[in-house]
C-alpha cells in the first residue's frame, strides 16, 4: 500500500522514474496493484512519455516472469487434500464491501464502524478537488471495483488502498467544499431566476 502512496507523490514531485519503480514495486508485492499500474501505463503512451512507456514495458516483464516463478512454487506446494476455494471473487459486495475496506485502513482501525462510512464519502469526493489524476484514477478504479469484486474475508485489502486515502482525504475534505459551494450557487441562481419571472408583469389581454 505505501508504494501505492509513493507512486503518487514521486508522480507529482515530477520523478516519472521513481514512480514507476514504486508503481511495479507496488505490483510485486500484491498483483491487486496491476489496475492502477496499468492504467498509469495507459497515460503514459496516451501522452506519448515513450521512455515511461519503456519503463514500463520492463518493469511489468520482471513482474511478469515473478508472478510466474511465484505459479511454479505454489503450485509444487499444493497437496491433493488441500483446501479449495469455490466461490467467485465477483460477489458484488456493494457499498458495504467498500466501506469494510476503508475501515482497514489508519486511524480507522482504531475509530466506530460508522466514521469509515464517512471517509468513503470524503475519499470520493476528492474526484472533485485538486488531486492529481492518479490518485483520482486510483479512487475510481478500486472503490467502483471493489463494489463488484472481494470476497466478505478480503477486507484486508483496504491495507493496500489504505495509505493512498489518507492522501485521498486531504483533497476529499477541498472537493466537498467545491461541491456544496456549487451547490448553493446554482440554488442561489435558480432562486434569483424564480423571483425575476415572478415579478414580470403579466402579458397583455387581447
Amino acid at each position: 500500500g505505501i508504494f501505492l502512496l509513493l507512486c503518487v507523490l514521486a508522480h507529482t514531485l515530477g520523478a516519472s522514474r521513481l514512480a514507476v519503480c514504486f508503481a511495479i514495486a507496488a505490483v510485486c508485492a500484491r498483483e491487486l496493484a496491476l489496475p492502477f499500474v496499468l492504467a498509469r501505463f495507459g497515460f503514459a503512451v496516451h501522452a506519448r512519455r515513450w521512455e515511461q512507456v519503456r519503463w514500463y514495458l520492463w518493469g511489468l516483464a520482471v513482474f511478469a516472469a515473478y508472478y510466474l516463478a511465484h505459479i511454479v512454487l505454489t503450485v509444487s506446494h499444493i497437496e491433493p487434500g488441500d483446501m479449495l476455494h469455490k466461490g467467485s471473487w465477483i460477489a458484488f459486495g456493494g457499498w458495504r464491501f467498500v466501506v469494510r475496506t476503508v475501515a482497514m485502513g489508519g486511524w480507522y482501525l482504531m475509530l466506530a464502524g460508522w466514521a469509515a462510512a464517512v471517509g468513503v464519502v470524503v475519499v470520493l469526493a476528492a474526484l472533485w478537488g485538486p488531486a492529481d489524476r492518479h490518485l483520482k484514477a486510483m479512487i475510481a478504479i478500486y472503490l467502483s471495483a471493489f463494489c463488484i469484486v472481494g470476497q466478505t474475508f478480503n477486507t484486508y485489502w483496504g491495507l493496500m488502498t489504505g495509505p493512498a486515502w489518507g492522501l485521498a482525504t486531504v483533497y476529499g475534505l477541498i472537493g466537498l467544499h467545491t461541491l456544496v459551494h456549487t451547490s448553493l450557487g446554482r440554488r442561489d441562481h435558480l432562486l434569483d431566476a424564480q423571483t425575476r419571472s415572478s415579478q414580470r408583469p403579466p402579458p397583455p389581454v387581447v
